[in-house]
């Protein structure tokens, strides 16, 4: 394998390696990630360190001067490379940690200020309810005394219904002895109309005998030849 393949593969690995420290210095967390990122540089690292092992060795078997000066002068620039990267991984592997442990701070303080929240929010609750049973227990005071009061408005109201039907029995009673009565006077006026029409015709009667009578009469001594 050719200097100028194992040059291309640790340039590959230079910029795989730039690569997660731009990713530990925007890492947030969690720890697990950290722990990833940096074995995974170690890693890239510890091949890069051995391409440029394998320059050195493949510089030192050239033949000629020029070709040995030449790999020579890459591997110093990517030994520089490599050097600067590791103080970079460095840098931003402290930046990545402090992160980490102001997120788990922060992970802590919000769990003792949820614990914090959630004893408000018991205590709160708890006020909450006592004050809920005592408007339940005013509110079951309240209904009582209605429902008494209705019950006593009941009690009266069946009074007055029962002295009303009292009163309907009593007038039922009159109007049977109303109606009877006024049975008893249709009956009369009834006889009474009978005897009044007897009584006319009667009256009539006699004064068409009357009558006949006093014209026979009149009539005889008028004419006294129509009778002999």
């Amino acid at each position: 394998m050719s200097e100028v393949h194992h040059i291309e593969e640790l340039i590959r690995l230079e910029f795989e390696v730039r690569g997660i420290i731009e990713d530990l210095k925007v890492c947030r967390g969690p720890r697990e990630r950290l722990t990833r990122l940096n074995a995974a540089a170690r890693e890239k690292m510890k091949k890069v360190n051995g391409k440029c092992k394998l320059l050195e060795r493949i510089a030192i078997e050239q033949d000629g001067v020029e070709d040995q000066k030449r790999i020579e002068a890459t591997l110093l620039t990517h030994k520089e490379e490599a050097s600067k990267l590791q103080i970079q991984l460095r840098k931003a592997t402290l930046i990545c940690e402090e992160a980490v442990q102001k997120a788990e701070r922060d992970i802590l303080l919000d769990a003792g200020s949820k614990e914090e929240r959630e004893s408000e929010l018991r205590h709160r609750s708890r006020d909450s309810l006592v004050h809920s049973a005592n408007n339940v227990t005013e509110n079951l005071v309240h209904i009582r005394e209605m429902m008494a009061t209705s019950l006593d408005q009941s009690e009266t109201t069946t009074e007055v219904l029962a002295g009303s039907s009292k009163t309907v029995s009593h007038a039922h009673e009159e109007l049977k002895t109303f109606s009877s009565t006024v049975g008893t006077s249709r009956i009369l006026v009834n006889k009474y109309n009978r005897r009044e029409f007897t009584d006319r015709l009667l009256i009539f009667v006699g004064l068409l005998l009357f009558s006949s009578t006093v014209i026979f009469v009149v009539t005889r001594r008028l004419f006294p030849s129509m009778f002999q």
